[in-house]
């Protein structure tokens, strides 16, 4: 179990990026490492936060967000991930500010809604 924000809502897969790696590359390893698939991932944005987890500990991190599309079926590693859903765009933007969600999934999504409202211009 994750020391840190156990059991609470993350995004699709998290991970540091290793020595001579890209975020990219990064991104599409882990998907296959948690959920069994990957998919081609595109650069959206980066942010920086810092949070503290009761009296376990804190982060302070440099985060980026990748988006990819994938339709196909999840193969779940349970050592990474304890319980997983499909949600709508409509469904997260109520569901996000849950105390179940995790402080960079709740930035990321605000990410997510600035890079979606540029391309709409």
């Amino acid at each position: 179990m994750k020391k840190l924000w156990p059991d609470f809502w993350d995004t699709s897969c998290s991970t540091h990026v290793h020595q001579n790696e890209t975020y990219k590359q990064a991104g599409e390893r882990r998907l296959n490492e948690e959920l069994g698939f990957s998919c081609e991932l595109k650069f959206v944005s980066k942010f920086q936060y810092q949070a503290k987890f009761q009296n376990v500990g804190s982060e302070n991190e440099i985060c980026s967000l990748l988006i990819g599309n994938y339709t196909g079926d999840i193969k779940s590693n349970l050592d990474e991930v304890s319980e997983y859903k499909w949600i709508n765009f409509e469904q997260l933007k109520k569901e996000i500010n849950d105390t179940s969600s995790s402080p960079w999934l709740k930035i990321a999504f605000q990410k997510y809604l600035e890079y979606f409202n540029n391309k709409l211009k």
